[in-house]
């Protein structure tokens, strides 16, 4: 029988958690050596992101690779009505912390049409061989991917610990096109 959602999340949380700082700082490389051979990180050149929160893997050198390779980046900003809106990030945007203390980009930052993002980075506490994914609980992204006819690619970030066999999902979970961990590039299509 499957564990519950809340269950599960701490599972994850604390494998996650239990990593040591030294091991985040390597995965975290690692992944950017797993993202950069593969052809959609070659071909697209507008990709949305997160700032790493709560031990998540850290996106800083995905991030800053991005810029060098003269890509641009796109954080989210939380709306009143819990969606996502997509503004630029650039080494001279000002950040402002939003009501659960994470870091986006301030009001009047340039936003990019969620259509015409090539692929979103989604955080998550833990994914499965499906493409299933396991976030926070807040919904936020598929609030918003659900009204897209065709969504961008969507891909997780994660630690190689946070694969679990089989999770929950619910109608208006948004699946993963793939995960990208220090180890492996998981393609779901």
């Amino acid at each position: 029988m499957l564990k519950d959602k809340k269950s599960l999340r701490e599972e994850f949380k604390n494998k996650r958690q239990a990593l040591s700082e030294t091991s985040r700082t390597r995965a975290s490389q690692a992944l950017l050596k797993q993202v950069i051979i593969q052809p959609w990180y070659q071909n697209a050149q507008k990709f949305a992101l997160y700032l790493a929160n709560c031990e998540e893997i850290s996106t800083t050198p995905l991030i800053e690779s991005l810029w060098s390779a003269q890509k641009r980046v796109y954080l989210p900003q939380i709306t009143k009505d819990d969606t996502l809106l997509f503004a630029e990030y650039t080494t001279h945007t000002t950040l402002i912390s939003n009501r659960f203390g994470i870091d986006e980009p301030s009001a009047g930052s340039p936003l990019c049409a969620l259509e015409e993002l090539e692929v979103i980075f989604l955080p998550l506490v833990a994914f499965d061989k499906k493409g299933n994914r396991l976030g926070m609980g807040a919904g936020f992204y598929d609030k918003t991917l659900a009204a897209l006819k065709k969504p961008p690619l969507l891909l997780g970030l994660a630690y190689e610990c946070q694969r679990g066999d089989s999770l929950p999902h619910d109608v208006w979970d948004v699946c993963l096109d793939g995960v990208v961990t220090e180890r492996h590039f998981y393609s779901f299509i």
